[in-house]
């Protein structure tokens, strides 16, 4: 900490061209100080290597060593350097950023520790055959690293070099490595590393490590005893591990001719190898890919998912939708000469695409915000605007698995306005899950899209020539209704669950009643007066016996909420009188105060003098008048009513008194109480015109409310409804 505290003092500024962090743990026996960093000029991740010159002696010999090897070795598998800086006192190495081995070793599977394994055999075979480099240093504490690509990659060149370029005799300071000791070959044990200087030496040495390494990986590093098979997952393997690590120099195999055996083929190296070539694969091998990634996504490394499959398979799926789909395959030139010219890749399976969105969203549902954001958010943007419905619908029906990432603004200016085009569609498929998506969207839509394109979307959805659809709509106003302005909110949901409750399907019906249970702490007492309890009513004598029960368990319950609120009142009131318990029942008529006298002597009825208007307008002042004021209609009675036997009236004589009002027929309330008939001060951002559920072609008006108020009780989020068992099982959701 002393080197690092120098070292940051001395390189302040410009002097150096990243940033030193915090030290990384588990970098065990060697010769560097390790630390997370990251670039200045872009503030890219780096992982920055730190030796300290002074007071290390020949070391600064390792150091060089492998600074130079990495410059110079560039290939595959490699620990790829980003940048360096040397002094007299310090050698500092900036490199891709990774971690040790040992930090993720037990996290993995033995197929994810096969595909690692063949990744450090096929790198070290590389730098035998392309390179002439032997390594002379593979051992898990200091050159084994993971990169962010979950990516075992090679590093720890102190000792490497390069036949017939280098002087080996950097094998004379091999002693100077730590922790060499227990990954030194037999043979070298007891000659010595300056001996090992021949290419075929080398290989050998190579061969032993890597061995040793493949038996340390299964059963644990630095095991005391390397004898038996222990954990390794199969006896294929522990033959080659046997092999490369015999004992005999002569019969070790070596790593190239180890790779040649299929023990370290597993779905996962098959998965890594054909990455590369996936943005031109045919459809067969596209779909044979998906196959083995879905089937493997468990067993692989969340960073390789993330970082290496997940965005081929996005620039893979963006090239097809960049074409022209087609759910026909092209048909057959007329004339080869036509076939010839024909492009190659005119036809594009849309089935295809749609398994391949399909393993994005599931690969990459456990990425973190950022990174999601990042590499999957455009891709969903772009497939909401596909004109391919199958595409459009697997993002419906998945939309739980990726919105969480996106962000308020993303859904509510771009995702939602292609979402919403759903509610038009010609396919009921598709008009069906576009409202099951709104769900899972509220939290991220703004008050302005909430409180008026959302609410017009809904209502024509009420409209639908589907019932499940008509049904699920209803399912959804309860369960966002928390979300509404809280200033029309009891409006919009009267005029639409009224609207439901006279919907032909009785799931429709039920899905209503079920939703005023859930919002019932929605509608103030006199609301439920006003406008709950005359729309649930007519429910009572349904034809369906579900629906006739659940109605009459939901008017119990509003009237319970009534008959508290009356409770809360008291006794007094402007029409009590006195001496209640002698008093006699009176006749009152709007207009007319209630505590006017019968004369039952006269038999007729006396009348105070009063000047006030009736609810349709009619003033009522001359003390004489006796006419029924109208409630539901512009009829009106001139007609004076007959005198009264005695101040009770049956109830024959007082539909008589009306004797000018036409007789009531047996669907008097179907023509009193007109959808105009809710159309009061309360619901005047209601959607009131969509109240007639049989004229679907009626024009759509909702509310244009503003704001929205999220006090609702909890109780919307438990609104279920099951089907009736009619064969409909699309909906219950």
């Amino acid at each position: 900490m002393d080197f690092l505290a120098r070292t940051l003092g001395s390189f302040t500024g410009p002097s150096i061209p990243f940033n030193i962090g915090e030290l990384v743990e588990g970098v065990n026996a060697s010769i560097w100080s390790v630390h997370d960093g990251t670039a200045k000029s872009n503030g890219a991740p780096c992982t920055v290597f730190m030796f300290d010159t002074k007071g290390q002696g020949q070391r600064a010999v390792l150091a060089k060593n492998m600074l130079q090897k990495l410059r110079r070795l560039r290939l595959p598998g490699v620990l790829r350097i980003v940048d360096s800086f040397e002094s007299e006192t310090s050698i500092i190495i900036a490199t891709e950023r990774v971690r040790p081995l040992s930090s993720v070793l037990n996290d993995l599977s033995d197929d994810a520790k096969l595909w690692g394994l063949r990744s450090i055999m096929a790198t070290v075979s590389t730098l035998s055959k392309q390179a002439g480099c032997i390594h002379g240093n593979i051992n898990p504490d200091s050159s084994i690293f993971v990169n962010e690509a979950g990516e075992w990659v090679l590093g720890g060149f102190e000792l490497a070099y390069q036949v017939g370029q280098d002087d080996s005799s950097i094998y004379s300071y091999a002693s100077l490595v730590p922790g060499l000791g227990e990954y030194t070959p037999p043979e070298t044990q007891k000659s010595g590393w300056g001996s090992q200087s021949s290419a075929s030496t080398g290989a050998t040495i190579d061969s032993w490590q890597v061995g040793t390494f493949i038996y340390d990986v299964f059963n644990g590093l630095h095991s005391s005893n390397r004898t038996g098979r222990g954990k390794i997952p199969s006896v294929a393997v522990w033959n080659i591990q046997k092999q490369l690590s015999a004992s005999v120099p002569r019969q070790r195999v070596s790593v190239e001719k180890a790779l040649e055996s299929p023990a370290f083929t597993t779905p996962m190296t098959q998965i890594s190898e054909q990455l590369s070539s996936l943005p031109i694969a045919s459809d067969g091998q596209l779909m044979e890919f998906l196959r083995l990634a879905d089937a493997n996504a468990s067993k692989m490394p969340p960073a390789f998912v993330h970082n290496k499959i997940v965005p081929q398979l996005v620039e893979c799926l963006t090239r097809r939708l960049s074409g022209r789909p087609s759910s026909q395959p092209p048909s057959r030139p007329a004339t080869p000469s036509a076939a010839s010219a024909a492009p190659a890749d005119t036809f594009v399976d849309p089935t295809v695409s749609v398994k391949c969105l399909t393993s994005v969203i599931q690969l990459a549902k456990s990425m973190d915000s950022a990174q999601f954001a990042k590499v999957v958010a455009p891709l969903i943007v772009t497939t909401f605007a596909s004109p391919d419905r199958a595409i459009r619908l697997q993002l419906l029906t998945n939309i739980t698995e990726y919105i969480d990432f996106l962000d308020k603004k993303t859904v509510s200016s771009k995702i939602f306005p292609l979402l919403s085009t759903g509610f038009h569609d010609s396919e009921p498929v598709i008009r069906e899950n576009s409202v099951k998506s709104i769900l899972p969207l509220m939290e991220k839509l703004n008050d302005r899209i909430i409180n008026g394109e959302l609410l017009r979307l809904l209502a024509k959805a009420q409209n639908d020539s589907q019932p499940q659809i008509r049904a699920n709509t209803t399912i959804l106003l309860g369960r966002i209704a928390e979300y509404f302005n809280t200033s029309s909110r009891a409006s919009v949901l009267t005029a639409a669950f009224g609207k439901a409750l006279k919907d032909s399907y009785s799931q429709s019906r039920i899905a209503a009643l079920m939703a005023l249970t859930a919002t019932a702490d929605t509608f103030t007492p006199p609301q439920i007066c006003e406008k709950i309890i005359g729309v649930i009513g007519p429910t009572m004598l349904d034809k369906d016996a579900s629906v006739r029960k659940l109605a009459h368990s939901t008017m119990e319950m509003f009237l319970n909420k009534i008959k508290t609120a009356a409770a809360g009142l008291g006794d007094s009131g402007e029409g009590a009188t006195e001496d209640t318990a002698d008093s006699k029942w009176s006749l009152g008529f709007v207009g007319r105060s209630s505590s006017a006298p019968v004369d039952a002597e006269a038999n007729t009825v006396t009348t105070a003098t009063t000047n006030v208007s009736g609810a349709n307008g009619v003033s009522l002042s001359n003390p004489t008048d006796t006419t029924a004021p109208n409630t539901f209609g512009s009829i009106t009675s001139t007609s004076t009513r007959p005198k009264a036997e005695s101040s009770f009236m049956e109830p024959a004589q007082l539909a008589n008194a009306f004797d000018d009002t036409p007789a009531t027929s047996g669907n008097f309330y179907d023509t009193a109480f007109q959808d105009n008939a809710f159309d009061d001060d309360y619901d005047d951002n209601a959607w009131d015109d969509f109240e007639t559920v049989e004229d679907d072609n009626k024009e759509v008006n909702t509310s244009n409310a503003q704001g929205s108020s999220k006090s609702l009780s909890n109780a919307a989020s438990k609104l279920t409804l099951e089907p009736e068992n009619d064969g409909d099982d699309g909906w219950d959701w």
